[in-house]
């Protein structure tokens, strides 16, 4: 089991005129926060994994990509 590590990834989440919108300007809708998230630390989201629990976390977004990033790619 992991203990040390903590995983964080950019999954494309921007706060836009108040309202969280996919970077291809989707509406996010059920978006899974962490409990008490967002907190306004920023207008970006990641997905955070810590002690095997997964959730999303508002951060500024200065930085962000360089903890890695999950996409999602449409097939034709």
């Amino acid at each position: 089991m992991r203990t040390t590590n903590i995983l964080r990834a950019f999954i494309g989440l921007k706060l836009s005129r108040g309202s969280w919108k996919w970077i291809d300007g989707t509406s996010a809708a059920n978006v899974p926060w962490y409990t008490g998230q967002p907190s306004g630390d920023g207008p970006c989201a990641q997905l955070l994994e810590e002690r095997n629990s997964f959730g999303v976390n508002d951060i500024r977004c200065t930085g962000v990509w360089t903890q890695g990033v999950l996409c999602e790619v449409r097939l034709i």
